[in-house]
């Protein structure tokens, strides 16, 4: 396979390990900026069957917390409450992250002892919020010399939950950095589909294709969870966040399943570790009919579960996968890893309800889709690379096959003008030697047995250059394919009977046929295999012995002729080399001939669909012609 001189994988690689560690880089901004929080201690109750009240939470046992509260798959309400500092600053918000959160009720202390209760999260318009940022807010004015206590009632599904209490001026630059970072991801996830779609166009590889598909599913679900959708699109619809979060997260599921399923396809491995994309694809359905007919909650629970073990099986295959290309193995298993890594970091809480202070599970989405549009990007420019390389090879294999091919029509252009040629400039000085002969035969009649004898030798002398030239011709036609038999039915007998009756040495040829033998055979081809098998026995046999010629069935489907002799003074033939091209016994000097004929019979004889075979029989030399009824 052709290579280039500096393969660029690697380059590839570690450029967009760079690449993504800047971006990780700014897009971590959100979430480690460290705000001024009011809160001082942080616990959580679970109201299990949602009987708690205002007025009665406070009786309740909460217990702390300190990082992001993972409550597993869990739709029950859970309050949180919040022991806030004094402050003499005035204006501050309560904020409730990550910005998909459900239901959100802020119970905040009023001047009489009693609860001011204010209401938030994406099953209200986002248009009805009381402040206008991604993640639901509320007002809040603390006491300049007292500690406060607010509780916050959360119903919401399968996400992590976490609130603090910041001025709004923070608030305000918690959202700005937010905005930022969502649409530096969705400028670079849009340049990323347009590259994907130009190549696709250049390339027709449906990867391309597909992962332009992923992308933009990626960035649709993005906008749902960041807030993007209720705020900028659909900032009067209520609810109709939470059901597109539902349907957005299953249907990118679903098309990413897809995607690593045909990235996978790329690598050699145990084909039983893809079976899980089959179960997931065969939920999909179900879990979309439970989002749209009140279960939501449920199908985004089965979803979480089915991304955990989708990551797992990922593991193994990366493990077990094997590639041509090192680059692509390299980068398969490390980028797939740390995807695994994070993946599981932030779910497995989730799944299983662990308590950790990973605040990326706030916003996952940001650095895991990123993550995968370096990596598939990375796996496809190579895959594609490897591709053009390929298709580099084949048009020169192609090439030099055309180039060989023009070469060797054009040897047997040149083969057959010589051939036309010789048998023209010889055939004429052939037939007047021939002629010459044949009047000093007439002539001589009378005169010495041994001038006639020698005069007969010089006539087979021209006989055997004759059918030298002709043999030439016949395998020049053979080996350039221009020999194509004509098969049809007919009494096999007959045709044997035939040949042998108009054979020069048919006195010496004991034929053993049946009396009809049908078979689908060229006839003109089959007559002219026997004369050079009956030509050879001739020459090679000892003078005046019998040559039998026996035509026979073999089986149901095929049949044979033998032609065969007792062995002369040049012996036996060579097993392994009878039927090669200019083969000639080392004894065989004497004889006339270009080692061409036996070669000819097994050419011609497979082109009808059978085969020529010798074996040795005691003394004698047997030639065999199997065909196919």
């Amino acid at each position: 396979m052709i290579q280039p001189t500096n393969p660029p994988a690697l380059s590839l690689l570690l450029v967009s390990a760079l690449l993504f560690a800047a971006l990780g880089w700014l897009f971590s901004f959100p979430i480690n900026t460290p705000y001024q929080d009011l809160v001082q201690e942080r616990a959580y109750f679970e109201d299990t069957g949602g009987s708690a009240t205002i007025n009665n939470i406070a009786n309740q046992t909460f217990t702390p917390f300190m990082g992001p509260l993972f409550r597993g798959n869990n739709s029950d309400p859970v309050w949180l409450r919040l022991t806030l500092k004094p402050s003499s600053h005035p204006d501050w918000v309560v904020m409730v992250q990550p910005n998909y959160t459900h239901r959100i009720d802020v119970f905040l202390p009023d001047a009489q002892g009693g609860w001011i209760k204010k209401q938030t999260g994406t099953v209200y318009p986002f248009s009805r919020r009381e402040v206008d940022t991604l993640a639901p807010s509320v007002r809040y004015q603390p006491s300049s010399t007292e500690t406060a206590v607010v509780y916050v009632k959360v119903v919401t599904p399968t996400t992590p939950l976490y609130a603090r209490v910041i001025s709004s001026v923070d608030g305000a630059d918690f959202d700005s950095r937010l905005q930022l970072v969502g649409s530096a991801f969705a400028g670079i996830g849009f340049f990323v589909v347009m590259i994907s779609l130009i190549v696709y166009v250049a390339t027709k590889d449906s990867l391309w294709l597909l992962d332009a598909v992923y992308n933009m599913s990626g960035l649709f679900t993005l906008a749902l969870l960041l807030g993007f959708a209720s705020r900028f699109v659909w900032p009067d619809y209520k609810d109709w966040v939470n059901q597109a979060t539902v349907l957005g997260n299953l249907v990118h599921m679903a098309i990413a399943t897809l995607m690593y399923y045909r990235i996978f396809k790329l690598f050699e491995f145990p084909r039983w570790l893809l079976w899980h994309a089959f179960v997931i694809w065969a939920l999909f359905p179900v879990l979309v009919l439970m989002a749209m007919n009140g279960h939501a909650d449920i199908s985004l629970t089965i979803n979480n579960s089915l991304i955990l073990i989708s990551n797992l099986f990922g593991v193994l295959v990366a493990i077990f996968a094997t590639h041509k290309d090192k680059y692509m193995l390299y980068a398969l298993r490390i980028a797939y890893f740390v995807l695994t890594v994070f993946t599981v970091w932030w779910v497995i809480p989730l799944v299983i309800k662990l308590q950790t202070e990973n605040f990326s599970a706030l916003y996952p989405n940001l650095p895991l889709a990123l993550f995968s549009l370096f990596m598939l990007m990375l796996l496809l420019v190579r895959n594609t690379q490897l591709k053009i390389q390929e298709g580099v090879r084949i048009e020169i294999e192609k090439r030099q096959v055309e180039y060989e091919l023009q070469l060797a029509k054009q040897r047997h252009e040149e083969s057959s003008s010589f051939y036309g040629m010789l048998m023209h400039e010889v055939k004429t000085p052939l037939s007047t030697i021939r002629m010459a002969v044949s009047n000093l035969e007439n002539a001589l009649a009378d005169q010495d047995e041994t001038v006639l004898r020698r005069l007969k030798r010089v006539q087979n002398s021209v006989d055997n250059v004759d059918e030298v030239l002709k043999r030439g011709i016949d395998v020049d036609i053979m080996e350039q394919g221009a020999l194509t038999p004509d098969l049809a039915q007919l009494n096999v007998c007959a045709l044997v009977e035939e040949v042998c009756r108009s054979h020069p040495e048919d006195a010496r040829l004991k034929l053993t046929v049946p009396e009809v033998f049908m078979a689908k055979v060229d006839s003109q081809l089959l007559s002219l295999i026997l004369v050079n098998l009956i030509d050879n026995a001739v020459k090679y046999s000892l003078e005046n012995t019998e040559i039998p010629v026996i035509l026979q069935r073999r089986d149901d489907s095929n049949w044979e002729i033998q032609v065969r002799n007792q062995v002369g003074p040049v012996g036996f033939p060579d097993d392994a080399q009878v039927f090669s091209k200019y083969y000639r016994a080392e004894l065989a000097s004497s004889k006339s001939g270009m080692g061409l004929g036996l070669y000819w019979v097994r050419g011609v004889t497979r082109r009808m669909g059978g085969d020529a075979l010798y074996q040795r029989d005691q003394q004698w030399v047997v030639f065999k012609v199997c065909l196919p009824i």
